[in-house]
C-alpha cells in the first residue's frame, strides 16, 4: 500500500521541458478511488458514512494527506465495513 500511496503523493507538472514533482497537500474523491481501489459507488458510500475525517466543499470530498496517514495509522489491522 505504500508504494501504491506514494504513486498519488506527487503531482507531475511540465515546466520549460521538464518535470518537477509538487507533493499534494489533499486528496480529492477521484485520488482516493485510487488509493483505497474502490469504484465510483463504492467510494461515494464510504464517504457519506463518514468513515474518512474529510471536509465536504459544494460536492467534493477533500482530505489532507496528514489526515489520511494518521487515519491509516489510527485503523491499521481494523476491519472496514462499507
Amino acid at each position: 500500500m505504500s508504494s501504491r500511496l506514494a504513486l498519488f503523493v506527487c503531482k507531475n507538472i511540465k515546466k520549460k521541458g521538464r518535470r518537477l514533482a509538487i507533493e499534494k497537500t489533499y486528496y480529492n474523491k477521484a485520488d482516493l478511488q485510487e488509493i483505497f481501489g474502490f469504484g465510483r459507488d463504492k467510494m461515494k458510500r464510504f464517504l457519506d458514512k463518514g468513515i474518512l475525517p474529510t471536509v465536504r466543499v459544494n460536492k467534493e470530498y477533500l482530505i489532507t494527506k496528514e489526515e489520511l496517514d494518521g487515519w491509516f495509522k489510527k485503523n491499521a489491522g481494523k476491519a472496514i465495513n462499507i
